[in-house]
């Protein structure tokens, strides 16, 4: 049964209509693995002589799958484990609104030092802020509705922020 909760984890991630039911495979694809690899050694193990009471070690494996399973219902729950995977678009997208912020302060930093007045927070705080509505849009499928949902704002907001970027 697990084998074909792999398998079916590991289609539904490639071949997923919907951007977040392909990302929530994923990560489900990852907590299932301790599991399947943990099996797979366990056998040989056995074999050999070495034993292991996998009849304690089998439920920790599955309580961990349990509650990783149960936090991904939850979008913010699912950005939150996205952003701890060293390779997701999601701590991708935090390290370039990071690195643009890090850009902004040695500009400022920059700019006291020569003297000067004017500090462009107006052009970073829009492009933040189109990249954040962009992840939002994204993350929900397209749909602005819930791409403002989950922003706490309006959706006539999303509509002239996109507009207006």
């Amino acid at each position: 049964m697990i084998l074909i909760s792999f398998a079916l984890l590991l289609t539904a991630s490639r071949k997923s209509k919907k951007e977040l039911n392909s990302r929530r495979a994923k990560v489900l694809l990852i907590a299932i693995s301790p599991l399947i690899l943990f099996g797979f050694l366990l056998v040989p193990l056995m074999q050999i002589g070495i034993k292991i009471n996998a009849s304690v070690i089998f439920p920790i494996f599955i309580a961990y799958f349990l509650v990783v399973l149960i936090e991904t219902e939850q979008r913010e729950s699912l950005f939150s484990i996205l952003l701890k995977l060293p390779f997701s678009q999601e701590r991708r997208s935090i390290n370039k609104i990071t690195g643009e912020i890090q850009d902004y302060l040695i500009r400022t930093e920059i700019c006291k030092a020569n003297g000067a007045q004017n500090l462009p927070l107006k052009s970073l705080t829009s492009s933040i802020e189109n990249k954040i509505v962009a992840w939002a849009v994204q993350m929900t499928d397209g749909s602005q509705v819930q791409a403002a949902s989950l922003l706490g704002i309006s959706s006539s907001s999303i509509c002239r922020k996109k507009k207006k970027y």
